[in-house]
């Protein structure tokens, strides 16, 4: 703009503003190289899976071909991104799974960057995530990701989903599967095929049994249950069985998933997630294996878990095993177990007991966890208030309520906000234009007459 002079660097006009703007250099080809080797290495994989093996048995799915593939029979589901370093370790063990397992259940690979439909429709948050289908009906898969775990839950879905029980069997059960759903009553009526509907849905998963005749009765009588009529009992370690008489199955499935965790749950990989999003205060027994004390407290732990089951879930974790994940609550396994910790997930505070509960220690569970839920004991901040991890995850929790589609449409604003408040912070960082006087109008040249007439008066000097 003629007339206008700009303050800071850029008012100032020297040969080399003005010289011609030299040509820019590429970049550099190891600089190069650091970016499209990996980029090349992330677009071959992606085909290589895309594509898949011949001999694999691992199926491609689509967005097109998906729901004509899996409308019948049982499959498992991985949910993949081509850049996730998870989902390459879990790749071979998918594969060694899906050969040991031809003709019983099928497997199949969702490429989530490509099948966008597929990824929101089964609202998948993170990769890779499993899922189980039965006849298109899909649930989650809660079980570890190795080739043998994957070939063990196969296994479990293919056989019968509701099991033969007596009454010696129930000791056992509750010891082995932690949680048992037995029916009790006429094998051939409706509230049996409505209970066998439910078991599938969860075959794999939970233990599902059927005692009829001689067997149902002698279950009554060991239970007190009612001498008539179907039923339905949960049976936990314990815990002192539940019933229920309602076979309406969305009922029946609801009594299900108020039971689905036994009185004492162990802790592991798949239902970590279920128990930490539960809304309720979570008690950790820390315990390790062969150790007298540790077992000792587990004894100790089924009564008060039992009380205080509407405000705790009581689970028992492997002290050893996840003490990487233990020292954020400054448990050590070979120096502070046995304990116990609660920890609110959703207020990210937790409350330590005294750590290496003895055998002989006159410690209270159930008093100890009535002051925790009552506000009564001293709590830790899972994070202090400046470490930047804290409000990642809280705004994680928040990003969580919003479709991917949502996400997008507020990024896209964000940006678009950021970019406008950055601009005004830099036009106000440089200052308002400096306006000067323009200089004074040359004057006006004199007639050719009266030059000559002046150069006349006026000779050159000699």
């Amino acid at each position: 703009r003629i007339g206008r002079k700009r303050k800071g660097p850029t008012a100032r006009m020297d040969a080399a503003t003005l010289s011609p703007r030299s040509p820019r250099l590429p970049l550099p080809l190891p600089l190069l190289l650091l970016f499209l080797v990996p980029l090349a290495t992330i677009v071959a994989a992606e085909q290589d899976r895309e594509g898949g093996d011949e001999g694999s048995e691992v199926v491609v799915l689509t967005d097109d071909n998906f729901d004509a593939l899996t409308s019948e029979g049982s499959w498992i589901l991985d949910f993949y991104a081509p850049w996730c370093g998870h989902c390459r370790r879990l790749e071979p063990e998918f594969e060694k799974a899906a050969r040991q397992m031809k003709g019983k259940v099928s497997f199949g690979k969702i490429d989530c960057t490509r099948q966008s439909k597929l990824k929101n429709r089964f609202s998948v948050r993170g990769f890779p995530t499993l899922k189980f289908l039965r006849d298109g009906a899909p649930r989650e898969y809660k079980s570890g990701r190795s080739a043998e775990d994957l070939v063990a839950f196969a296994n479990a879905v293919t056989g019968k989903a509701v099991q033969p029980v007596k009454r010696e069997m129930a000791d056992a059960l509750m010891d082995k599967n932690g949680v048992s759903f037995i029916y009790i009553g006429d094998k051939d009526s409706e509230a049996y095929e409505t209970f066998e509907r439910v078991s599938r849905r969860h075959q794999g998963i939970y233990f599902f049994g059927g005692a009829h005749g001689k067997s149902g009765d002698e279950l009554r009588l060991e239970f007190s249950l009612p001498s008539s009529g179907d039923i339905v009992i949960h049976l936990t370690k314990g815990g002192k069985p539940e019933l229920t008489s309602d076979f309406d199955i969305d009922k029946l499935e609801a009594f299900v998933q108020d039971h689905k965790l036994a009185l004492l749950t162990e802790i592991n990989a798949s239902n970590f997630g279920d128990i930490s999003s539960s809304g309720k205060l979570v008690m950790f027994a820390v315990l390790n294996k062969g150790d007298d004390n540790s077992k000792q407290l587990e004894q100790r732990l089924y009564d008060p878990a039992a009380a205080m089951k509407s405000r705790f879930i009581s689970t028992k974790i492997n002290g050893e095993r996840y003490k990487g994940y233990l020292k954020r609550y400054e448990v050590t396994a070979s120096e502070h177990t046995p304990c116990l910790v609660v920890v609110d997930f959703d207020s990210e505070v937790y409350w330590s007991s005294p750590k290496n509960i003895q055998a002989d220690n006159e410690f209270d569970v159930g008093a100890w966890m009535a002051r925790v839920a009552a506000g009564k004991e001293p709590y830790t901040p899972m994070t202090p208030w400046y470490n930047p991890k804290r409000y990642f995850r809280k705004l994680s929790k928040f990003m969580r309520r919003f479709s991917d589609t949502q996400i997008m449409i507020i990024m896209v604003v964000t940006s678009l906000a950021g970019a406008g408040l950055l601009f005004m912070f830099f036009t106000w960082l440089e200052g308002p234009d400096e306006v000067y006087p323009r200089p004074p109008p040359p004057a006006p040249s004199a007639p050719k007459e009266e030059k000559q007439g002046a150069a006349k008066a006026h000779p050159k000097a000699e």
